[in-house]
């Protein structure tokens, strides 16, 4: 059987950025302060077949919100390192810096023109879903995807280490998290208001899959009109 390692080291792997040109930080001291506010980064994984990274190596167009501040310049540019949940940021001095997570509220990454919505949560008694999640639905109810990579050992001598991708999905409701797998376990969750749920799923033919969680949405904002 393959072996998984999971590595929890505070630094990651390093992308190249010739190909990228470096944005415009804000110019007043405190907007740069906040912004830049982390440490540099170092790359620990040259050895690892593939990327840690989320959607692609390649830093990504986004904005990101610190401390309740947002900053969105044109040229902003970030990617998610799923190794280590960390987010991390091109500099106009082409350094990458590792953002100081205590910091970042949520932050946007755009890629083949669809952007993507990624919140901040806080660790709390009640549920073991914490870290950058892909906020999928956001209402009376919440629906989000936790993104994650493992380094799984090669099997023999001339095989490699590789990144491998894994994630849940959770549905929030009431403040706990849940997490999902199929439809019917997001029906089940909804069973206060089950027939109207069940009417609507019927009508509505919805479906729900792992790859394509949004599916859902209409029947969350339905139920949260409900609510």
């Amino acid at each position: 059987m393959k072996r998984v390692l999971f590595l929890l080291f505070t630094f990651a792997m390093l992308a190249p950025l010739s190909a990228v040109t470096p944005f415009d930080p804000p110019q007043d001291s405190i907007g740069k302060q906040i912004l830049y506010n982390g440490r540099v980064w170092r790359n620990f994984y040259q050895h690892i077949d593939g990327t840690q990274f989320l959607l692609a190596a390649d830093f990504l167009h986004g904005s990101v919100t610190m401390n309740g501040i947002t900053f969105n310049s044109t040229g902003l540019m970030l990617k998610l390192d799923l190794i280590n949940d960390e987010l991390l940021l091109l500099t106009d001095k082409g350094s990458t810096l590792q953002l100081n997570k205590q910091m970042v509220d949520r932050f946007t990454l755009s890629n083949n023109g669809k952007q993507l919505l990624f919140r901040n949560l806080e660790a709390d008694s009640l549920n073991d879903l914490s870290g950058y999640v892909n906020v999928i639905h956001d209402g009376k109810t919440a629906l989000y995807v936790k993104y994650k990579k493992e380094i799984r050992l090669r099997d023999g001598p001339g095989d490699r280490d590789t990144f491998i991708q894994t994630q849940r999905i959770y549905l929030v409701k009431d403040g706990i998290a849940h997490q999902v797998r199929t439809r019917k376990n997001i029906v089940r969750l909804l069973r206060d208001r089950k027939t109207e749920v069940k009417d609507f799923v019927r009508t509505n033919s919805v479906r729900f899959s792992g790859s394509n969680p949004g599916s859902v949405t209409p029947l969350l904002e339905y139920y949260d009109k409900l609510k």
